[in-house]
Order: structure tokens, then C-alpha cells, then sequence
């Protein structure tokens, strides 16, 4: 459902400004899913001058070995953890919500656009940030919807 490449650049785009000199950056995705997010992240990685090692990683048995690549590979990231980016979840299900009264007024469901979602939430976790010796850009967390602590 999230059918969203775009949302490979903006984790890119967060992940340099937590990591300004960041050259290698870690994928793990799983081959039985659509491509569109790695497509995405590809896309992205060459626009910021980055590279990008996609690593297969079926879920959830092949994050371990994700991992490992990743620290074989000397990636400087890693996409996911630290950081999330997508769509607010709940508000989807409100937009859909709104879909089904239209449906149980009379509405035709052909005749209902499809709505992309309305918003989206940053959520920084600040403990697994901590526990790794990072430290996170105060405009990154002045800009997030929730941080973990």
C-alpha cells in the first residue's frame, strides 16, 4: 500500500542531512514486493551523488544478513531505524472513510478519485540515535511529528 517512490528521496534527503558527508548508503528490500521504492531510492542516490547498495533482504529473516552486508560494504546508512517518513496512517483511514460515506450515499465508486494520502509524519527515534553515538540535526527534530526517547 505504500506505493510511494517518491518517498525514496526524502529518506535520502534525511539521511544526508543527519550524515552531511554520507558516500554509501544500504537498502534492504524484499524481492517479493513492487520495485517502485528501490526504483526510487536508485533515482534519488544518483540526483544527491551517493551510492546506493540494494541488498535482498526477505522479510523478516534477511535483515540479519542486510545488516551484515551493509557493514561489509562500509555503507555510512542504512535506509529505516532511525528515521521514518510516509504517510500518517490513521488519516488514510479517515480518507477512506470518507470514500465509504460517499458509497453509502449513492455515490458511484467509479465516480470517487483516488485521493493520495494528506499527510505525512517524520518520527525520529532519538534513543537508538543516542545508543549509537549519533546525534541528530536540531532542525531535524524540531521538524519531526514524534520523537522517541
Amino acid at each position: 500500500f505504500l506505493d510511494f517512490p517518491e518517498l525514496s528521496g526524502k529518506w535520502i534527503e534525511l539521511l544526508r542531512e543527519m550524515v552531511p558527508r554520507l558516500v554509501r548508503i544500504t537498502v534492504a528490500w524484499d524481492p517479493a514486493t513492487p520495485p517502485n521504492l528501490l526504483r526510487g531510492a536508485e533515482a534519488a542516490a544518483r540526483t544527491v551523488g551517493v551510492q546506493l547498495s540494494p541488498v535482498e533482504a526477505p522479510a523478516p529473516d534477511g535483515l540479519a544478513a542486510a545488516f551484515q552486508s551493509a557493514t561489509s560494504a562500509r555503507s555510512g546508512a542504512m535506509l529505516g531505524g532511525l528515521i521514518a517518513y510516509g504517510p500518517d496512517v490513521p488519516a488514510m483511514f479517515g480518507q477512506a472513510g470518507n470514500a465509504m460515506v460517499k458509497v453509502l450515499s449513492g455515490t458511484s465508486p467509479a465516480e470517487i478519485p483516488i485521493e493520495r494520502p494528506a499527510r505525512f509524519e517524520l518520527i525520529v527515534n532519538r534513543k537508538t540515535v543516542t545508543s549509537l553515538g549519533l546525534t541528530l540535526p536540531p532542525s531535524l527534530i524540531a521538524r519531526a511529528d514524534r520523537v522517541i526517547e
